[in-house]
């Protein structure tokens, strides 16, 4: 779900790469 969630906010907005980015970290 994460990845897809991000795949989606990339596409909403160049930053949802950073914002997946840092989700991934936190994990």
């Amino acid at each position: 779900l994460g990845k897809a969630k991000g795949d989606i906010a990339d596409v909403s907005t160049p930053n949802g790469i950073i914002k997946f980015e840092i989700l991934e970290i936190s994990r």
